[in-house]
């Protein structure tokens, strides 16, 4: 293995609030303070890892990336720089058409979105405070956005949907594959 100078991939968590209570997430599990990662901080990170390109940056972590109030200012901050590819995972229920727009004008790179059941009763059970419906909703008007844009010859991120193997989401999960799968570039499966 080589030796690397500095890190090709670093992973920002510009938040650890979240609007979703997940049951297995490593969240319940952590006392922590939460808050927002002070921007000062953020760009010191990114200069400091634009003087080793070629990194990747994932910006998240733990929390709900889109719950920064500065979050398209980070992505577009991090594109000036040359950071990339970038990616974030979110569950997509803060999406809307103006940060749809805002997201993608920036170039992200990629998308992941962990939605993990159609079953809005499932995912009420696992996913406290969430609204499978309205994710939903988002992450398909955010698809077709990305499918006109592509036919209009501009860039595009990959869009992932994601779920996990657990015992509440297994009796559906090749629907749920099936029907993503006409809608997103890849559905995984995280074991």
């Amino acid at each position: 293995m080589k030796k690397l100078e500095f890190p090709n991939r670093i992973t920002v968590e510009l938040t650890n609030q979240c609007n979703v209570s997940c049951s297995f997430c490593p969240r319940q599990k952590v006392d922590m303070k939460t808050g927002y990662m002070d921007m000062k901080l953020y760009r010191k990170i990114i200069d400091e890892a634009s003087s080793h390109l070629p990194v990747k940056l994932v910006i998240f972590f733990r929390g709900e990336s889109l719950l920064h109030p500065h979050f398209i200012e980070c992505l577009q901050y991090a594109k000036e720089k040359g950071i990339g590819p970038i990616q974030f995972a979110t569950n997509g229920l803060l999406l809307n058409e103006e940060t749809v727009d805002q997201i993608l004008n920036t170039g992200i790179d990629f998308i992941s979105f962990s939605l993990d059941t159609l079953d809005p009763n499932v995912y009420k059970s696992t996913r406290k405070h969430g609204d499978l419906n309205a994710s939903m909703k988002n992450v398909i008007g955010l698809s077709k956005k990305c499918k006109e844009r592509k036919r209009n010859g501009l860039p595009v991120p990959t869009l992932q949907v994601s779920t996990i193997e657990l015992d509440d989401y297994m009796n559906e999960q090749e629907a749920f594959i099936n029907f993503w799968k006409q809608h997103v570039d890849i559905v995984r499966v995280y074991y």
